[in-house]
């Protein structure tokens, strides 16, 4: 059933595809549903041309990203997410703190569509060698994890016990803090190179060559 839908899908996407070459949403729609069911190299053709264009979107540079990640062409992948927004100023904890945020808000499916997308990000720069950066992402992503996991915990013991006054306590302090730290410098001392990143904390998910 679940194949038959995603041929659905796909029928249908090639469709509006077609009828409206010009349109980025369409092609990036069929874009994201070809790589997504495993055809990254058609994919990358419905999205690559869209990249062409003058100062292409986020969304676009994005996808060709996820598409490079997929087809094992790291080098192109961190490109394509640099030059989106994760290479702004703080853009990957802009949107990791949006992740945190939307989660804390019961936005399951939305924070983890975010959550996803830096991941992908910090796949990709670690494979790529860049471990600096990548291991600010990989610490930033499990801190915020974290924060997410003692946030509940404390939110349980007060649904348990609303005079749970040391919960209280430590929820609002908790709650006072920022989500993502501000950026910093790594530590040349504890940085590791990419391919040990990538093997630690990136290989149980998206295997050992990505």
């Amino acid at each position: 059933e679940r194949e038959r839908d995603f041929e659905r899908a796909l029928v249908h996407r090639m469709d509006l595809a077609q009828r409206s070459p010009s349109s980025e949403t369409a092609r990036l729609s069929l874009a994201g549903l070809l790589r997504k069911v495993g055809r990254a190299g058609d994919a990358r053709k419905v999205a690559a041309p869209l990249a062409r264009q003058a100062d292409p979107s986020v969304d676009v540079l994005w996808e060709l990203g996820e598409i490079a990640l997929q087809l094992g062409d790291y080098e192109e992948a961190r490109r394509r997410f640099r030059e989106s927004r994760m290479n702004q100023p703080d853009g990957y904890r802009s949107v990791l703190a949006s992740a945190g945020a939307t989660a804390l808000q019961g936005d399951q499916a939305n924070s983890q569509t975010l959550f996803t997308a830096v991941e992908s990000y910090g796949t990709g720069i670690a494979l790529a060698g860049d471990a600096r950066q990548a291991e600010q992402v990989i610490d930033q992503l499990n801190a915020v994890f974290d924060r997410l996991q003692r946030t509940n915990h404390l939110r349980a013991r007060l649904a348990a016990d609303s005079n749970d006054a040391s919960a209280a306590r430590h929820l609002a302090a908790l709650s006072a803090t920022p989500l993502v730290s501000p950026a910093e410098e790594p530590n040349d001392a504890t940085a590791q190179s990419g391919t040990e990143l990538y093997r630690r904390h990136c290989a149980v998910c998206h295997g050992d060559n990505g």
